[in-house]
C-alpha cells in the first residue's frame, strides 16, 4: 500500500497516483486540500477526468489532513485545526511538495559564458503551467 501526501503540487501526486495505480498499488491520497486537484489551475473537465480516473482504481482520498509521521508499516496523519491523529498503514510514502529551484546548473554554464535558454522553475517561475509557456516562448525565439 502507497501513500501519496501532497501540500504543494498536485499535478505530480495525481500523476505519482496514476503510475503507481497502473502498476497495481493501493494508493491512499492524503491532502489538505478537500479533493484531489482543488489548487490546480487547469479546467473543471480536465480536473474532474483526473479524478474519474483515481477514484476508479484502488485510490482513497483523504482530504483535510497532512502528514505528521512516517514509521515502517504506517504513516501518522493530522487533522486539520486539530490535535487529532490518525493512523493509516503504508509501506511506501511519496512525497508531493513544493517545488524548489535549483539554479546550480544554469549559473555555472552562464559564468562559462554559455548561451543559454532557461525555463521552469530554474526561471524563478513555479508550475507545470509556467515551465510549459516558458519552453514555448523560447523556441519560438530559436
Amino acid at each position: 500500500k502507497t501513500l501519496i501526501e501532497t501540500f504543494g503540487s498536485f499535478a505530480e501526486a495525481i500523476s505519482a497516483a496514476e503510475l503507481l495505480l497502473a502498476a497495481g498499488s493501493e494508493v491512499t491520497f492524503v491532502s489538505r486540500f478537500d479533493k484531489p486537484g482543488d489548487s490546480l489551475p487547469y479546467p473543471p473537465v480536465t480536473v474532474g477526468a483526473a479524478r474519474e480516473r483515481l477514484m476508479a482504481g484502488r485510490c482513497d482520498f483523504i482530504g483535510g489532513h497532512y502528514l505528521r509521521r512516517i514509521a515502517a508499516d504506517h504513516v501518522e496523519i493530522g487533522v486539520l485545526y486539530t490535535d487529532r491523529v490518525r493512523r493509516v498503514s503504508a509501506r511506501t510514502v511519496v512525497l508531493a511538495g513544493f517545488n524548489a529551484p535549483n539554479r546550480d546548473l544554469v549559473d555555472e554554464l552562464g559564468a562559462r559564458g554559455v548561451k543559454l535558454h532557461v525555463v521552469g522553475d530554474a526561471r524563478g517561475q513555479n508550475g507545470i503551467m509556467h515551465a510549459i509557456h516558458g519552453a514555448a516562448e523560447v523556441a519560438r525565439s530559436i
